[in-house]
C-alpha cells in the first residue's frame, strides 16, 4: 500500500499513533519511560512551537493529539520518535529498534470528532482492563488536566475543550462512558485515513452514542 502524502497544516490537530517493535511490551521502568515522553513533549512545545492536547502511554503503543502552528509535524515527529527511541534504549542498555515502523497520523477537522478522539485516547487503559476509571491510570495527561498530578507537560486546548468550561472532572466522566466495541472499531478504521471521517451511513448506526459528544459543552 502506498504511503499517504503528509499534510502539513496549522488549521487542525493530528492524532498520532505509534506501536513498539513486534508489539513488545514495556514491562519495567514505566515511570522512567513516562518521564522520557513528558520531557520530549515539553521540548516539542517550547522548541518546535507545538501544542500538546492529549497523550497516553500504553505498554506497547502511544497516542498523541497535537497541533502544529508552524506546520512542521514531520520535523516534530522525526525528533520525537528518534529521541524517545534513543532514550529508551539508553534506559535499558540496549541498541535495538523501539518502534515497529513510522508513526501513523490523521487530521481531526472538527470539534465533535476532536472530543470523540480525546475519549478514544483516554479510554485505552479502561478498554484494556488496566484501571477502573480513566483518571486513575498514571501514564496519561488526563490526570494533569483534572488536577490529580502535576503539570509535567504544557497542555493547550484546540477547540474550546469542555473541561475548561465546567468542572474539570466532567472530562473524566465523559471518557469513562467509553464507546461500544462496534463504534471503537469504526473509529480505529477512520483514523487510518488522512482526514478522520465517519460516513453518514455509519453515523446512522451510532446516532445515540455520537449524541454523547455534546455532553459538557457550553450552551
Amino acid at each position: 500500500m502506498a504511503r499517504k502524502k503528509l499534510i502539513r497544516t496549522k488549521d487542525f490537530p493530528y492524532h498520532i499513533y505509534a506501536r513498539t517493535n513486534n508489539q513488545d511490551w514495556f514491562i519495567d521502568k514505566l515511570d522512567d519511560i513516562w518521564s522520557i515522553y513528558c520531557d520530549l513533549l515539553c521540548i516539542l512545545h517550547y522548541f518546535y512551537d507545538c501544542k500538546i492536547h492529549s497523550f497516553i502511554m500504553m505498554n506497547n503503543h502511544f497516542h498523541l493529539l497535537i497541533s502544529t502552528p508552524c506546520e512542521n509535524i514531520d520535523d516534530c515527529m522525526l525528533y520525537f520518535m528518534r529521541e524517545s527511541a534513543r532514550e529508551i534504549n539508553l534506559l535499558f542498555g540496549k541498541r535495538s529498534r523501539v518502534y515497529g515502523g513510522r508513526y501513523k497520523w490523521s487530521l481531526i477537522d472538527n470539534d465533535r470528532y476532536y472530543y470523540l478522539i480525546m475519549k478514544y485516547i483516554y479510554m485505552n487503559p479502561l478498554k484494556a482492563n488496566m484501571c477502573d476509571h480513566v483518571e486513575s491510570y498514571p501514564y496519561s495527561t488526563l490526570r494533569m488536566k483534572v488536577g490529580l498530578s502535576k503539570l509535567d507537560v504544557p497542555l493547550s486546548p484546540f477547540f474550546d475543550e469542555f473541561y475548561k468550561l465546567s468542572h474539570p472532572f466532567q472530562l473524566a466522566e465523559y471518557c469513562n462512558q467509553g464507546v461500544s466495541k462496534s463504534l471503537d472499531d469504526v473509529i480505529t478504521k477512520a483514523l487510518s485515513k488522512p482526514v478522520f471521517k465517519i460516513s453518514s451511513r455509519v453515523k446512522k448506526d451510532f446516532v445515540n452514542e455520537l449524541e454523547k459528544e455534546t455532553v459538557g459543552r457550553k450552551k
